[in-house]
């Protein structure tokens, strides 16, 4: 089975999207949390829910200020809701 449709018959068997519901995402910019914006962007339509991402700038690092823009240029791009803290 492909990852794609493991995570679908995962979300689906386990009830973790209800529709009409709202999900946030806690997007720190990384490949792991953008691939899961990716995904769960992906399936709104299937599923029937509202995405929104949060990102939470804690300035430990030095590259957290460019890790807060990409973030929300692609949300911006994807039309997705972008709340963000610093």
């Amino acid at each position: 089975m492909d990852l794609k449709k493991s995570f679908i018959t995962h979300i689906q068997t386990s009830n973790l999207i209800p529709a009409q519901s709202t999900v946030l995402v806690a997007v720190s910019g990384g490949r792991d949390s953008m691939a899961l914006l990716h995904a769960l962007n992906s399936l709104q339509e299937k599923f029937k829910f509202t995405l929104n991402a949060g990102h939470v700038n804690h300035r430990l690092r030095k590259t957290s200020n460019a890790d807060a823009a990409f973030v929300q240029k692609q949300c911006e791009e994807w039309g997705i809701p972008f709340l963000s803290k610093t």
